[in-house]
């Protein structure tokens, strides 16, 4: 028996594009953020949101560094 789920392949790269551009939206009118803030005010899971920062981390276009604790904080890249 086949499959007959549709291809997501287009649908979700749009979103992630978009999703990007709403990081970096907030990155510029914020500074920095961690990945939970980002969650929060993109209304996604952080799950969602660490995909997204780390697809701009790879890209060059954000930073990641952590500030004596736990937590990881991302800014744009200079």
């Amino acid at each position: 028996m086949k499959n007959h789920r549709e291809p997501v392949g287009r649908k979700v790269s749009v979103e992630i594009v978009e999703r990007c551009e709403r990081v970096i939206k907030l990155l510029e009118e914020r500074g920095e953020l961690t990945c939970a803030e980002v969650a929060g005010l993109l209304g996604i899971s952080q799950m969602q949101a660490y995909y997204v920062l780390m697809l701009l981390v790879r890209q060059g276009k954000v930073r990641r560094w952590k500030r004596g604790g736990r937590l990881y904080y991302y800014s744009l890249a200079k």
